[in-house]
């Protein structure tokens, strides 16, 4: 006669106490995972608020001397910033580049440029030139 266990007979065979409980390791990993995500894009997203945005101006150099009446502004900043050069409010491009020609008077001018990024953070160069 084979022996047959029935479920009453099983909890003595393995007492409950030895059984481990089972852990929830991998929920307790994405959980992990998620949270180090987000912090991870707060950081990354904190240096723009933090900062003031990059403003880099090709042309025209410090001092120059411009021939004719148009003066070519070119520089890079931030994509898509909101930008005023001597109050004439641009933006720049994808990728962050300007070019813009605008009419000065003959003689000594300051050419202003400001950039402000969406928060409201601001950068300014300023440049003096003569127009011949």
């Amino acid at each position: 006669m084979a022996a047959s266990f029935n479920k009453k007979d099983f909890s003595f065979v393995v007492p409950k106490a030895s059984i481990p409980p089972r852990h929830k390791s991998g929920y307790f990993m994405s959980v992990i995972f998620f949270m180090l995500l987000v912090g991870g894009y707060i950081v990354f997203r904190s240096s723009t608020i933090f900062t003031n945005p990059r403003l880099a101006i090709d042309e025209p150099k410090e001092g120059a001397l411009i021939q004719g009446q148009f003066v070519m502004i070119r520089g890079t900043t931030d994509p898509k910033t909101r930008m005023t050069v001597n109050n004439y409010e641009t933006f720049s491009n994808d990728d962050g580049k300007f070019d813009l020609a605008l009419p000065f008077p003959k003689g000594y001018n300051i050419v202003d440029i400001r950039v402000k990024n969406r928060i409201g953070k601001e950068a300014q160069v300023v440049r003096h030139i003569v127009v011949e």
